[in-house]
């Protein structure tokens, strides 16, 4: 990484270039759920894959652009409670179950129900076969979706562990998305940008 020029040179020196302050914002739940395609595996017979390309992919980007922090942010378990407690239809049309873990009334439950039977409606462009009252049956996973989840966890800690050793900052929040957390510092970082190139 280079080194900021102090004001004193920059005064003395007009013709050298002020070097921008970069930082590279990843999220990691989507960079890692891509990487995870890679086939790798180790001695032990553990899939390492996914570790293997997310660190190829940030070593890339670390070559291509002289960034001063590299920041990945993950989602965890519960991402996505905040959102949906501001507004409860937040990705209602997928298969995350936020309202359990929130502890809602039987109304909203009654609620969500419906407005995923009219979303399923929708989108397979057919009403949904089911009896008054019954929960929707979760899609069957794939082979490869059974794959992510046995392995995900396992190979995001290990990176993790990565990232202390090559002082990459990283972030999980239990109830925040990973491109929340982007968003945040994006909004209250960039103000200082500036200042910081002006040592």
């Amino acid at each position: 990484m280079a080194q900021p020029i102090k004001s004193k040179i920059q005064e003395a020196h007009p013709e050298v270039n002020i070097h921008p302050f970069l930082t590279l914002l990843i999220d990691g739940t989507n960079l890692l759920r891509i990487s995870m395609a890679d086939t790798k595996r180790n001695t032990s017979g553990y899939h390492i894959g996914g570790i293997f390309q997310f660190l190829l992919q940030v070593k890339m980007l670390l070559k291509k652009y002289d960034f001063d922090y590299v920041y990945v942010f993950f989602d965890d378990e519960y991402s996505g409670e905040l959102r949906y407690r501001v507004y409860s239809e937040y990705k209602a049309n997928r298969d995350k179950k936020y309202g359990e873990h929130v502890g809602i009334s039987d109304y909203m439950k009654k609620y969500n129900d419906t407005l995923k039977n009219m979303q399923k409606y929708i989108f397979e462009k057919k009403a949904p076969k089911m009896e008054e009252g019954e929960p929707i049956k979760p899609k069957e996973k794939s082979d490869y979706e059974k794959f992510i989840e046995e392995n995900f966890a396992r190979e995001r800690d290990t990176l993790c562990k990565y990232f202390n050793e090559l002082f990459i900052r990283w972030m999980i929040d239990e109830e925040t998305e990973g491109d929340d957390l982007i968003a945040y510092y994006v909004k209250n970082n960039a103000s200082l940008l500036y200042l910081r190139t002006k040592i």
